[in-house]
């Protein structure tokens, strides 16, 4: 996404036809250099692997240290590969990262920019009637589809934050 002021006016001015179940999946981009950086990650673990199978070094160090590397290279991988977002139109249900929330018990719902890791980005702010509080980075495919799945579907509790 490049700037939020020009997704905020492509939000009002698009019309999409909502099916029974919209799903998205995460971006291309986010999903190669997520991608890259677990790669990166599980080559350097089996290079310490290797290095302390062949007792090179302290072998308990580069051990621990490989170790530590694989399990966030494929923790890297994980989030990249079971990346899905799902929203039920008929029962009125939004589902991410195995959490289901019942968009009838939605309180407030806003469009906002805000910063994520090192970079701003469009996020859904959600609250529920029972004062949980989602926040849901934009980083899936079909941006727009689901911005306008949730302000169509959510109606007069979707806002539209600009600064």
């Amino acid at each position: 996404m490049i700037f939020y002021e020009d997704f905020v006016k492509k939000l009002s001015e698009v019309s999409f036809d909502i099916k029974k179940k919209e799903v998205f999946y995460i971006e291309l981009k986010k999903m190669i250099s997520v991608i890259g950086v677990g790669i990166a990650l599980f080559i350097i673990a089996l290079y310490q692997g290797y290095l302390a199978y062949m007792k090179q070094g302290n072998v308990i160090v580069r051990g621990v240290f490989a170790i530590i590397l694989l399990i966030l290279a494929l923790k890297q991988l994980k989030v990249v590969l079971l990346y899905k977002l799902s929203i039920d139109t008929e029962n009125k249900m939004l589902v991410f990262n195995g959490v289901s929330i019942n968009l009838n018990e939605i309180q407030s719902c806003s469009l906002e920019e805000r910063k994520v890791a090192k970079h701003f980005e469009a996020v859904l702010n959600i609250i529920t009637e029972e004062n949980k509080q989602f926040i849901i980075p934009f980083y899936m495919n079909k941006k727009l589809r689901f911005a306008f799945a949730m302000k169509q579907l959510l109606g007069n509790k979707f806002t539209v934050k600009t600064k």
